[in-house]
């Protein structure tokens, strides 16, 4: 897989919905700029940050103003009270505008290549779900 290369300028855009709850800061960011590194930053038209009701001073005003730094590229949504993760991912697909929706966890890091395979087999049949492979960040270590 290393050695295929994928033309983005015909592969869909793409948003990205991540929810969570009581997330740890560097847990959600390390998420947040896994995927902006990955890229490809054109093909990804916004992360949606939806916010199932946290009570974490730390996921309150701080997070509003610091998400300010990606310039409209990582939005906010907080549902006022907790509705779980059905619900919340539905919340997150209407606040996309690419034309694919990935669901991410916000405990997980994506490498470099991680998308576009996964644009490349929609964009050859639209019925497909595909699924990526992340890496889970251990809760204990971080690693």
């Amino acid at each position: 897989c290393k050695n295929l290369t994928y033309d983005t300028s015909n592969l869909p855009t793409v948003g990205i919905v991540i929810i969570f709850t009581e997330e740890m800061w560097s847990a959600l960011f390390r998420a947040v700029f896994s995927i902006l590194d990955a890229g490809p930053e054109e093909l990804i038209t916004e992360i949606v940050l939806v916010d199932d009701a946290s009570q974490k001073d730390t996921l309150g005003l701080p997070l509003d103003n610091y998400i300010r730094i990606f310039g409209g590229k990582v939005k906010l949504v907080r549902l006022p009270e907790r509705k779980g993760l059905m619900v919340a991912r539905n919340t997150g697909f209407q606040h996309v505008t690419g034309e694919v929706v990935v669901f991410l966890d916000g405990h997980c890091e994506v490498s470099k290549g991680w998308l576009e395979p996964l644009l490349q087999r929609i964009k050859e049949d639209d019925s497909v779900v595909a699924i990526p492979q992340s890496d889970v960040l251990k809760w204990d270590t971080f690693e």
